[in-house]
């Protein structure tokens, strides 16, 4: 029969062949039947692990186990968990405690662990379970452990995490030097990979890479200090392409609890070439932009001294000591400006008058501002006007002169024109004063004086004395439309405000007042109009004289029939609409209808007295209220004259 136990491996046969007696687990032959299963079934586990039985948790393993003790083996074969794992005991003896306490099994993935290697000590990781093995009893007796090393997967993962932040960080720069900042940022939050790094560059391409950026882990480092430590410099690659030429490099500071092997050494030459790549393809697209940008800027300039050399006003560029820098063609041309050899000279060297004027405080507020000015200057030297424009930029100001002579003459015209016009006003209105005066009275005596005779003279004398009345009234009339149309057109009178009147009732009133004229010609005057307000806003002195005149003149032309007045609104405007069945206005008349001392019929053949004020001051005064006055006729059928004024904001009239 087979020897116990009964798997084969080179464990195994150690396990025959050790004097476990030496050990605290004691004969070979007096081990207990649970520990000789437990043996038996680990040594045939292809699955690395390990039995640690007893108080003193002696250990033996299998075959796969030895992989993950390193240099540790055989040595500690048959050893105490304790003594084994010396360098990690504090980490794993909680763990061990609680199952061997409890009985539960306990278990944990990608474990970090500082491990004692052949090497020195290393950063490593684990999947790993611990579970109980009961004696006959029921006790835990010991502990089976299943481990794995995960190392190699955990620091890919750690290290793709990492390069994927830089990519994430150093997606939104515009800047190429602003990729390795960035970089340097997500260096300091990752010890673990890149304990330090110095990032050299040379951003000027003078053949001379400078410290750009450096940072460390815990300890604050300088660039001596750093590189006395464990560290690999990777160049950063020239935008170029071209290998004989690097843009600078980066001195990594490798972790000192980790091997700098192919895998260390491939993850911090991707991250330099990624840094390469993006720098590269960032200083590309700068290149271009700035290619870009020169190209127009020399195309700006060509079509902006293309523009300034066709002006035909004297153009001059300044820089910041006022040293003129640049003279267009017109100035050149124009013999009020000597233009040869100014380029070079300050302009109050060449243009001593100018310091005479508002030129030099208004140039240094343009500068002070960086706002373009204007000013109106008077050039001594040659008597003429300019009107100046400043225009500040990055090197100085430009000046450009316009003359503006003939207009500072026509505007002097202008003043003067309106003063003459303001003094005929003023001769217009002290006439109109005497006229008012000196006429009205006695004219007023005269009609008094011509009643009173047509009421007591002899019947043979009754109709002289009813003509001089006539007649003076006529007169009166005449002299009332003339001083009403001076004061509307000199706008002498006050009664030209605006406020909101009631439309409705000021034509109620007005067809009221009038009723009794239209009664003697026997005539209908009828009115139709809504209960409820209308507003405008119009002059109410205004409004009342245009449809006395709309009015009066309806009923005057109207030999029979009647007038009708119909009051509406129509969008933002309140309607008055007068008809009448009179006699019309003729085609050719009505173009002039309006006009002052228009009548439609004239000499001989005039039917009506008057001197055709009426609906020229109507309409001068319906203009002074905002409106409007249309007309429609049919000569020998009547005629509708149209008031429009504008509503009121609110809704109530002005008492």
């Amino acid at each position: 029969m087979k020897a116990f136990p009964y798997s084969a491996g080179e464990m195994a046969e150690r396990v025959r062949r050790m004097d476990w007696s030496k050990t605290a687990l004691g004969p070979i032959e007096e081990w207990p039947l649970e520990l000789r299963v437990s043996v038996n079934n680990l040594l045939s586990n292809p699955f690395p692990a390990a039995i640690a039985w007893g108080p003193d948790l002696v250990q033996i393993y299998n075959d796969s186990y030895t992989t993950l003790l390193a240099g540790k083996h055989p040595r500690v074969f048959g050893a105490p968990t304790r003594e084994i794992w010396a360098e990690v005991w504090e980490q794993i003896e909680p763990l061990i405690e609680v199952v061997l306490t409890t009985g539960e099994p306990f278990w944990q993935e990608d474990a970090r662990f500082l491990l004692e290697r052949e090497e020195g000590l290393r950063e490593s990781f684990f999947t790993f379970a611990y579970s109980a093995i009961f004696d006959r009893d029921g006790k835990v007796a010991g502990l089976q452990v299943t481990a794995a090393e995960t190392s190699a997967s955990v620091l890919i993962r750690r290290r793709l995490a990492l390069m994927q932040e830089i990519s994430r960080r150093v997606a939104s720069v515009e800047r190429p030097v602003e990729v390795f900042h960035r970089a340097a940022e997500v260096f300091s939050e990752h010890p673990g990979d890149i304990h330090f790094a110095l990032i050299y560059l040379d951003e000027e391409d003078k053949g001379q890479a400078q410290l750009l950026r450096i940072v460390g882990g815990q300890e604050e480092l300088d660039e001596t200090a750093a590189t006395d430590l464990p560290h690999v410099q990777i160049p950063i690659s020239h935008p170029s392409g071209d290998p004989e030429r690097v843009q600078g490099s980066i001195v990594f500071g490798t972790s000192p609890v980790l091997p700098l092997d192919d895998a260390y050494r491939g993850f911090l030459e991707e991250i330099a070439r990624m840094l390469s790549t993006t720098y590269g393809t960032l200083r590309a697209k700068e290149e271009r932009a700035e290619l870009l940008r020169r190209r127009l800027e020399q195309r700006h300039l060509q079509e902006r001294s293309q523009l300034l050399e066709s002006l035909d006003d004297p153009f001059y560029a300044m820089d910041h000591d006022w040293r003129i820098t640049y003279v267009n063609a017109a100035a050149s041309r124009d013999p009020s400006w000597p233009s040869q050899d100014v380029v070079g000279r300050v302009v109050w060297e060449m243009f001593p008058a100018l310091k005479k004027t508002a030129l030099p405080e208004v140039l240094a507020r343009a500068q002070a501002t960086a706002q373009t000015q204007t000013v109106e200057i008077h050039y001594r030297p040659t008597g003429r006007h300019y009107r100046v424009r400043i225009f500040p930029w990055e090197q100085g100001v430009s000046v450009a002169f316009r003359d503006i002579t003939a207009q500072k003459a026509f505007e002097e015209e202008l003043v003067t024109a309106r003063e003459r016009a303001e003094e005929m006003t003023r001769i217009k209105s002290s006439i109109l004063a005497n006229m008012s005066h000196e006429v009205r009275t006695p004219l007023t005596s005269i009609i008094g004086m011509a009643t009173v005779l047509s009421r007591n003279v002899p019947p043979e004398f009754q109709d002289q004395a009813e003509h001089i009345e006539r007649a003076g009234k006529r007169l009166a009339d005449t002299l009332e439309a003339v001083l009403t149309l001076a004061r509307l057109e000199g706008s002498e009178s006050g009664e030209g405000s605006r406020e909101p009147v009631d439309l409705a009732a000021e034509t109620r009133e007005a067809v009221n007042a009038l009723k009794s004229l239209a009664h003697e010609k026997k005539l209908s005057l009828e009115l139709v109009a809504p209960d409820e307000p209308i507003i405008v806003e119009t002059n109410r002195v205004y409004l009342q004289s245009i449809f006395n005149n709309l009015i009066g003149n309806a009923i005057k032309f109207t030999p029979r029939g009647y007038v009708l007045l119909r009051v509406s609104t129509d969008g933002g405007r309140g309607i008055v609409e007068v008809s009448d069945t009179g006699i019309g206005i003729e085609a050719d008349f009505l173009p002039h209808l309006f006009e002052a001392f228009r009548q439609g019929s004239t000499g001989l053949s005039r039917t009506h007295g008057g001197v055709g004020l009426g609906l020229h001051i109507t309409w001068k005064m319906v203009q002074a209220c905002g409106g409007t006055l249309t007309v429609l006729t049919t000569p020998g059928a009547g005629t509708t004259f149209t008031l429009a004024l504008p509503h009121h904001s609110t809704s109530q009239p002005s008492t």
